[in-house]
């Protein structure tokens, strides 16, 4: 097989554009992971101090990975340009195929997101 075989780019993936709600460590690192993978992502959190660090995070791994050898600058900015980091969940979530979880463990805040992101979301999300 070739590489397009295995990992196909992302307009022919099932879900081109995704949302991580919560800018925490974890939802910091799976918006990186998607964004490597050519996809835009919209890592969403109600802080924007948190989104300011998640964008630093990502800033710097990436930067360590370019140092490295292991990420070229090309790859590193056009990962970086399809995340958009948002303080609106529901605009994180409009136009999106997948919506990935990713707040505190707290059930009341978890259930509180998902009842936003169900009337946010577009059917079939």
């Amino acid at each position: 097989m070739t590489e397009n075989e295995t990992n196909p780019p992302a307009t022919d993936q099932v879900w081109p554009r995704v949302a991580v709600i919560g800018a925490g460590a974890m939802g910091a690192q799976i918006a990186g992971v998607i964004a490597l993978s050519g996809r835009a992502v919209a890592l969403a959190d109600t802080s924007g101090e948190a989104l300011s660090r998640a964008a630093d995070t990502l800033r710097g791994r990436w930067a360590s990975r370019v140092a490295k050898g292991a990420m070229t600058e090309d790859e590193r900015d056009a990962a970086y340009e399809r995340i958009w980091f948002c303080d609106n969940v529901a605009e994180a979530v409009a136009d999106v195929g997948l919506v990935i979880e990713a707040v505190i463990e707290k059930l009341d805040v978890k259930r509180d997101l998902l009842v936003q992101v169900d009337g946010a979301a577009r059917a079939g999300t």
